[in-house]
């Protein structure tokens, strides 16, 4: 199976002609802003499933309505590799509905039928994939999860490929490490930013530097700086950020006035740039 950025590559190549984006807005978050904008302009059909009005959902020529986890039953897996069950709090409101249901609904569609009827079902029938001895029933997951080992056999008849281990690509050329994620008390662009009460909090973009790196830039906190790289730059007030490194400078990607991913480069694993005070 291809990866993102494999998938870009072939709809740039004019090998895809349709792609379906779920909960996913890559034209913000995904890395090579430009890259990405021209991928999916070539595409004939681009078709979103997602909560919000996010930037890919702009340019959708097809947007589906999808359910959030308060309207719906269903399973993840965390960042811990541990896999969690969640409950369905309120009926879905208006036209929306959960991802298993939507893609059930466009196999119907095309005459094939996925025999599926309930989130419970989607995961009993992933978990049958999992290491032996894991509970393969929805209702038999303990409340805490189940904690997937990381040494685990790989299970080849799910189709799992094994993790390649390389050295990352960086771009040694500029002097700091460029970061970005959530602010605080921030998830995304599209969600927490819509809350009053959080934006209290936070509710401007900001350049993050620890104190002692914009001291040595000669830089105070509220002076406007330009971050820039070969491959764009941004320009925002200086923020100091405790316990962040000297050599790295944190963007949020909560807020549409700036967006990182216009500094990062699909070539690389770890983006770095400059920062001069404007």
């Amino acid at each position: 199976g291809a990866d993102t950025l494999d998938i870009l590559r072939q709809i740039n190549d004019s090998k895809v002609e349709l792609a379906f984006v779920v909960g996913a807005d890559p034209l913000t978050v995904y890395p090579d802003n430009e890259f990405v904008c021209k991928s999916l302009c070539k595409l004939e059909t681009l078709i979103v499933a997602d909560l919000y009005l996010t930037e890919t959902v702009k340019a959708a020529d097809v947007v589906l309505p999808m359910s959030s986890c308060m309207e719906t039953s269903g399973s993840f897996c965390n960042w811990e590799n541990r896999i969690q069950t969640f409950e369905q709090v309120i009926k879905p409101l208006s036209d929306s509905k959960p991802v298993w249901m939507i893609f059930a609904d466009l196999a119907k569609t095309l005459e094939t039928d996925f025999a599926l009827d309930s989130s419970e079902a989607v995961f009993n029938e992933f978990s049958k994939l999992l290491p032996d001895g894991l509970p393969c029933e929805f209702s038999s997951v303990p409340d805490d999860g189940l904690r997937l080992s990381t040494n685990a056999a790989l299970n080849r008849t799910a189709g799992f490929q094994a993790i390649v281990r390389r050295e990352p690509e960086v771009d040694n050329d500029q002097s700091i490490y460029l970061l970005s994620g959530n602010g605080d008390h921030h998830l995304g662009r599209n969600r927490t930013t819509r809350s009053d009460s959080l934006n209290r909090f936070m509710s401007e973009p900001f350049i993050g530097l620890s104190e002692k790196a914009a001291a040595s830039l000669a830089l105070s906190e509220g002076d406007l700086v330009k971050v820039e790289n070969k491959f764009g730059k941004l320009i925002g007030q200086v923020k100091y950020i405790a316990g962040l490194r000297d050599d790295v400078v944190w963007i949020p990607d909560n807020f549409p006035e700036i967006s990182a991913n216009v500094l990062k480069n699909r070539k690389y694993d770890i983006d770095k740039a400059t920062v001069v005070k404007v």
